[in-house]
């Protein structure tokens, strides 16, 4: 029920069912709750505030009392005496700051040089291990190549090479030139007179290298450009250079060249005017002379793609039939061809035919009355695969007498040489 204004006609309730009073709704009681809040909040605030200002003072004592601030004090006072001392004279304190302050930054970097100085021993040492071990590493490598090429020449008997120590100028000098990244027009010629420099053989070769590679780690090149006679615009440019790419100047290392020679097909000795340059061969002699080395050198399996290209019947009878039968020895070789020579007179072990059925190669097979199928493949003594060697090589069946026949003699020379290593008396212990 309302009043007349609008008003409640009875009185609210608290949730027990006791009735608010009149007096706004029990707002008097929350107000004095407030108040009381209020009062000790104030009172909690000034006591905190009153002990921090009690510990600070403490604190302030004791400070004033400390030998610190008695030398702090002094310290300042002397400042501002020698601050009024140099005004009296006409010096500018602020001149005077930034000189204490130039002090203090180079008091920090004679710090940290001699920092530096106490390490430079041991950093010297680890550097000349490190140069060490880098040439070590390119020696070996020069050795190296040194034995392959000594092992291909003995095996191949018609190959010989010449190899000759960081000699290629021409690799440096692209290489140098990326590093720098330099333009397609810029310093044409003081890159290889740089390279020319450093690595043509010269009594004092060493020297220059160090001198080279001193100036890159340090950026001091006016001592290798007056020995080097190089000009000051190209020198800059190296000068300029981020450090880390002047170090990787400093290791980069001409590479050595080999140069190699042939024994034409048609030499009946080793006599000197029998060898050619392999640049200076056809590419019929080019082809067979690289066809040797790469026979030659390793011992694992070897795939060969009809070597017969660009060679005329003489090349392939004279070397490639010949470094087949000389490096089987060593390595299994897979021959593909369409020479059939080439399967007979080098001796294959196993033939396998192949014929195009418009599907792609396939193994020839021959089908039996009876039903049986056959590949053709096997040692030359099948008679299918004899049969599809005659059908398609030249000299046919007397091709394959003249095998039988060198066959023959080979075996009888190594049985005659096995019968006299038999009887060979047994050296005195």
């Amino acid at each position: 029920m309302r009043t007349p204004s609008g008003m409640p006609a009875t009185l609210p309730a608290y949730p027990d069912g006791e009735l608010m009073p009149a007096d706004g709704l029990g707002l008097t009681s929350f107000l004095q709750q407030l108040t009381e809040l209020r009062q000790r909040l104030r009172r909690d605030i000034a006591s905190a505030v009153a002990t921090g200002a009690s510990a600070l003072e403490r604190m302030n004592a004791n400070r004033a009392a400390s030998g610190w601030q008695r030398e702090v004090t002094a310290a300042a006072l002397d400042s501002v005496a020698y601050l009024e001392e140099l005004a009296a004279l006409g010096l500018d304190p602020a001149a005077y700051g930034r000189v204490r302050d130039q002090l203090a930054e180079q008091t920090r970097l004679l710090s940290d040089l001699e920092r530096r100085a106490a390490a430079l021993p041991e950093l010297e040492a680890t550097t000349a291990a490190a140069w060490t071990a880098f040439e070590t590493l390119f020696e070996q490598r020069h050795i190296r190549r040194k034995q392959l090429l000594n092992a291909v020449a003995v095996r191949s008997r018609v190959l010989r090479f010449s190899l000759e120590r960081t000699a290629d100028t021409s690799s440096w000098t692209r290489r140098v030139r990326d590093l720098l990244n330099l333009r397609s027009d810029g310093f044409l010629e003081e890159v290889p007179a740089l390279a020319a420099w450093l690595w043509t053989p010269a009594a004092d070769r060493a020297e220059r290298l160090h001198l080279w590679r001193a100036a890159c780690v340090t950026g001091d090149f006016d001592d290798l450009a007056t020995r080097a006679q190089l000009r000051s615009g190209w020198m800059n440019r190296v000068r300029g250079l981020d450090p880390l790419v002047r170090t990787r100047l400093a290791a980069e290392v001409a590479d050595d060249t080999v140069s190699m020679e042939f024994l034409r097909a048609s030499a009946a000795s080793g006599r000197p005017e029998q060898w050619a340059a392999l640049t200076a061969g056809s590419p019929g002699q080019r082809s067979a002379a690289m066809l040797s080395f790469v026979l030659h050198q390793g011992s694992e399996p070897l795939v060969l793609d009809q070597p017969e290209d660009d060679l005329d019947t003489e090349w392939i009878t004279d070397l490639v039939v010949r470094q087949l039968r000389i490096s089987r020895w060593d390595r299994q070789i897979v021959v593909i061809t369409h020479n059939a020579n080439i399967p007979v007179n080098a001796d294959a072990e196993r033939v396998i035919v192949l014929q195009n059925t418009g599907d792609g190669p396939q193994v020839r097979t021959t089908v039996e009355p009876t039903g049986d199928i056959f590949e053709h493949c096997g040692p030359l003594e099948e008679d299918r695969v004899r049969v599809d060697i005659q059908q398609i090589m030249e000299g046919g069946v007397d091709a394959f007498v003249r095998r039988e026949r060198r066959y023959n003699n080979e075996l009888s020379t190594y049985r005659a040489a096995l019968q006299r290593a038999q009887q060979r008396p047994e050296d005195p212990a």
